[in-house]
């Protein structure tokens, strides 16, 4: 395939099909065009050194191209919506129209303005081409309801959620689109998900596909289910147009920890929970995300080399004093232990940088249970925690002229919450809080001037939320492929009217990603350049390659990170529309190819790609495609991606930023950043 972008440089892509199936032959799953291979790769597999075999596969693959996108992934807004510039798209027509998203969760409750007609029944047990938001209702494993914790209402109005009584902040990210519901839990037993595993395909999938979605957000994992992996990757390869999205799971207070099935599964898009915008936190700024800035005292703003942050925990009085106490004390232990985002503890964002570059000087006594002794005014009073209550030595610094209160948590290493007593903590109106005694030596022996509380300025929808489950799972796979916010979500909340709550979690992230999957397969149907990229029956390795096109990472020209897999998707980048692609910052061109390799093969494909417009902008390709199931997880066909162009002497660059060819994972990506910096 070759078009013509302008007169520049000749830039040629190969892709390459290993077969390679390790310890034991397979048979050709059903359906499907099929060639025959006797390749192997040379990985290796704990079931033994790998050998030939002949059988019957073929690989379906997905490649995309694009010229000139933009990965700056600025927002518009303070919403989790702006931050992939989502209602840029909107106010360009790309909101969903005519696609349908499937939710498999805790039921939602259709009765929210985000979801009722009041023209039309809820489809209950059967199909609605008429209601304005719900085109199927399933009760087969839940009821008509959903729980008391209001999970699959909250995903469901990330998804597609409309009701101009919300505002912009309330709408979903295909607000257009409806919703095929499979409600998984009983209201009287909450908590419990009847998810049919064993028999994921004709008890749960069919639900979706005879409802018309073509994506579904299933919110739910287990901690392994190799059985379950392997009938959902038999499910896509058999149903080459369904995309099943999962998140990488929750590791709340547990550390690092793997992404949980069905994860592992090849065929799917495995989602990574990012952080919010970091206006929605300075907006409501709370203990869980901020810090103090430590710096030279002749340190400019906007220089981070001689400034450092660290971790801190305000104090439940002060300047830092929860606006609801109340709601705070409930929720905080669980924050804290999260780490999520804690709007219930919000406190007045007027506080924000009360400390302003003042030095640290060490309080006598060093506990600050007693009167100061010969204390500077205008310092900040560091004390160490013990023999009395936090706000008593908060006091007595206050007494001595401090400016402000950091507490050493000396004798502890775990975190604490520092909660005033009843007699005197309110009259208090200086900030207090708590650091580790690792970073008080730092203080103290640097003797930096520091500011605070402030948020973090690593707070970014493209850096991974702390909770967010990440690295290799079956198959030596790499999770999550992609990371979307999921900190902090205003979505809608379960009940009558038109209410919205906030919650955190990587479920959040796997309902924006169904919607943004809506979004690409809505604009690949209808609004994609005939001659390119438009196409009728987008495949599944089609939406994920998309999705993958558009993501970026923190760190410019780093195309894979570990935890955040490919980055934070910003379908503006690569979805050109109407008045968002007059803003300059959208791809220039989008080239769409669905094809089949044997194994054994190699195909390659020439583009004319146009100089980077804008400069520093670079071109970039994706190969995504779906593999038959393995019993062990592993690859059958082992597809890999390399990029030339005559510009840099057909220097062969390898996708996903290795230095040689062979991943477990089904989507490969390759950028031609040097292409970008030199121009045509």
């Amino acid at each position: 395939m070759v078009r013509s972008l302008g007169c520049s440089s000749t830039c040629c892509f190969w892709l390459w099909c290993f077969t390679s199936l390790l310890g034991s032959t397979m048979g050709t799953p059903d359906g499907g065009n099929a060639s025959t291979s006797t390749s192997t790769s040379a990985r290796a597999s704990g079931e033994g050194a790998p050998r030939a075999v002949s059988t019957d596969i073929h690989a379906s693959y997905s490649i995309l191209g694009m010229s000139g996108s933009s990965s700056s992934g600025s927002s518009s807004g303070a919403s989790w919506l702006g931050a992939a510039q989502l209602p840029m798209l909107h106010a360009s027509g790309l909101r969903g129209t005519g696609q349908v998203v499937g939710l498999g969760d805790t039921g939602v409750s259709t009765s929210s303005c985000s979801f009722a007609d009041p023209k039309v029944q809820v489809p209950f047990d059967d199909l609605s081409t008429s209601h304005r938001k719900i085109a199927a209702y399933f009760t087969l494993h839940g009821d008509s309801q959903d729980g008391p914790s209001g999970h699959g209402t909250h995903i469901a109005g990330i998804i597609a959620s409309e009701a101009t009584e919300l505002g912009v902040r309330g709408n979903g990210v295909a607000p257009a689109a409806r919703l095929a519901v499979v409600d998984l839990e009983l209201t009287s037993k909450p908590g419990v998900y009847n998810v049919p595993d064993d028999d994921i395909g004709s008890s749960y999938f069919d639900f979706f596909r005879n409802a018309g979605a073509a994506t579904v957000c299933s919110p739910w994992s287990y901690p392994t289910h190799a059985s379950l992996e392997w009938q959902i990757d038999k499910y896509v390869w058999e149903h080459p147009d369904f995309l099943p999205v999962f998140p990488s799971g929750n590791t709340f207070g547990q550390g690092s920890q793997p992404p949980h099935a069905p994860c592992g599964a090849k065929n799917i898009l495995c989602i990574g929970a990012s952080f919010n915008e970091r206006e929605t936190y300075v907006e409501q700024p709370s203990f869980v995300h901020a810090v103090l800035r430590a710096e030279d005292s002749s340190c400019a703003s906007s220089d981070s080399n001689c400034s450092q942050e660290i971790r801190i925990v305000p104090a439940f009085f002060g300047t830092t004093a929860p606006l609801d106490l109340e709601e705070c004390q409930a929720m905080g232990t669980i924050c804290l232990s999260t780490q999520s985002a804690c709007p219930e503890c919000a406190f007045d964002a007027s506080m924000l940088g009360g400390v302003s570059k003042t030095r640290v000087v060490e309080a006598s006594p060093r506990e600050g249970c007693s009167a100061m002794v010969a204390f500077p005014r205008g310092a900040v009073c560091l004390v160490y925690r013990g023999n009395c209550v936090f706000d008593t030595k908060a006091k007595m610094c206050a007494d001595a002229g401090a400016v402000g209160v950091i507490v050493v948590n000396y004798a502890a290493t775990d975190e604490t919450l520092l909660v005033g007593s009843d007699s005197g903590s309110s009259a208090l109106r200086i900030p207090v809080v708590l650091i580790s005694k690792e970073d008080a030596v730092l203080l103290l022996a640097s003797r930096r001037l520091v500011s605070f509380p402030l948020v973090s300025a690593g707070l970014s929808p493209a850096a991974r939320a702390p909770y967010s489950a990440f690295g290799a799972v079956a198959g030596g796979r790499a999770r999550p492929e992609v990371v979307f916010p999921g900190d902090n979500i205003a979505s809608t909340a379960s009940g009558l009217g038109c209410g919205t709550r906030y919650m955190s979690g990587t479920s959040q992230s796997c309902g924006f990603a169904a919607g943004s999957v809506a979004l690409v397969r809505e604009y690949l149907q209808g609004h994609a350049d005939a001659r390119t990229s438009r196409l009728g029956l987008p495949w599944a390795s089609t939406m994920r390659a998309v999705v993958a096109a558009a993501a970026h990472t923190k760190d410019e020209g780093s195309t894979w990170q570990e935890e955040v897999g490919f980055g934070l998707p910003v379908l503006a980048n690569v979805l050109p529309m109407g008045a968002s692609a007059a803003a300059g910052s959208i791809a220039t061109d989008l080239h769409a190819l669905q094809s089949r390799v044997g194994g054994g093969q190699t195909q390659q494909f020439c583009f004319s790609v146009q100089a980077a417009q804008p400069p520093g902008v670079a071109p970039s390709f994706v190969l995504a495609w779906t593999d038959p199931p393995h019993s062990a997880g592993l690859l059958v066909n082992d597809l890999n991606l390399a990029l030339a162009c005559s510009q840099g002497g057909w220097k062969t660059r390898l996708s996903n930023g290795r230095g040689a060819a062979g991943a477990a994972n089904t989507i490969e990506k390759g950028v031609l950043n040097d292409f970008s910096q030199s121009g045509a």
